[in-house]
């Protein structure tokens, strides 16, 4: 199958599909044990649907961006206060635990997306 030419103008939507596809996968993953069997179910539907269309591969460095995604939870995780935080409640237990700060974090996911897009743009580019 050729790709038309107004299919190879349009790469921008394969891109952003993908990244949706991508997303799903990863939300599905994090909430196995609630929610995640359905959101697996339609990853997969979604999957297979992109997948079906010749000028899909276009868009798949948005799969890289998806990598970034669990960097961008840490750096959320982390957002209020770095160190080590101490929680205890009246007469309880005091447990403990470390924040670090986010900005590293936010970093390494940037450069996830970042490096996406020049992938897509050089496979782009390539194709025009």
């Amino acid at each position: 199958m050729t790709i038309s030419s107004e299919q190879a103008h349009r790469p921008w939507s394969m891109f952003f599909g993908w990244l949706l596809v991508g997303a799903l996968w990863m939300t599905g993953i994090a909430s196995i044990l609630s929610i995640g069997i359905l959101i697996l179910a339609l990853a997969g539907v979604a999957t297979w649907f992109m997948s079906r269309r010749p000028e899909s591969r276009l868009g798949m460095p948005a799969l890289i961006a998806v990598g970034g995604m669990p960097f961008f939870l840490l750096a959320r995780l982390n957002r209020n206060t770095q160190g080590t935080v101490l929680q205890g409640s009246n007469g309880g237990p005091v447990t403990g635990f470390v924040r670090t700060n986010p900005w590293p974090w936010v970093t390494v996911g940037v450069l996830f997306f970042v490096a996406s897009v020049v992938v897509f743009l050089v496979m782009t580019r390539r194709r025009a």
